[in-house]
């Protein structure tokens, strides 16, 4: 965790300055999509490869929380083929054994993970899943514990692929808050 931490701020510091004072907002282009945040967010943009970080964005970036409450997005190639009502909660408990393993490998002891819900929508084809758990960081080194709340929306554009949005909070409030915020800034090109 430490040195992710430093990473992310060896990177911030590579971010244009902004002025301090009323925020102001502004377009990023991502090629598929464009997403408008605020000069006091904190975003970071990626590369669209397959499973890799598109953005990261940490929208009112307070520097003294504990944690961080944000939004990312992946790009993947495929699509969500055999999804559908039905099969969406085996999907979400799949996606959530991913995310615990990962984290796992990571050191973070994992607890109390579960699948809040997973929603298939037919007439769009997209995917919303929600999760809980229990994070313990001390692995890696960091006194940190705390309950983690995911919505991730899967969001197909045909043969362009298929992309991610993943929410992480503290809280599920404020997972909702940033699942608006995201639907409120966030627009696909045709």
């Amino acid at each position: 965790m430490k040195k992710l931490l430093a990473l992310l701020l060896s990177l911030l510091l590579l971010l244009p300055a902004v002025s301090l004072g009323e925020s102001e907002t502004y377009t990023v282009d991502f090629d598929d999509f464009i997403l408008t945040v605020s000069s006091d967010d904190i975003i970071q943009k990626g590369q669209k490869t397959e499973g890799g970080v598109v953005f990261m964005l940490y929208p009112n970036y307070d520097e003294a929380a504990t944690s961080h409450p944000n939004i990312s997005s992946a790009w993947t190639a495929e699509g969500l083929d055999g999804v559908t009502t039905v099969t969406a909660p085996i999907f979400g408990a799949q996606v959530l054994q991913g995310i615990v393993d990962n984290l796992a490998a990571q050191n973070v002891i994992i607890s109390n993970s579960q699948v809040l819900d997973a929603q298939f929508d037919e007439e769009t084809g997209s995917l919303t899943l929600a999760f809980a758990m229990d994070a313990d960081y001390s692995g890696m080194g960091v006194d940190v514990q705390l309950a983690m709340y995911m919505v991730q929306v899967y969001i197909p554009l045909g043969e362009k692929g298929t992309y991610v949005f993943a929410i992480t909070s503290d809280t599920m409030e404020g997972a909702d808050a940033l699942l608006t915020y995201l639907g409120d800034n966030l627009a696909f090109k045709d």
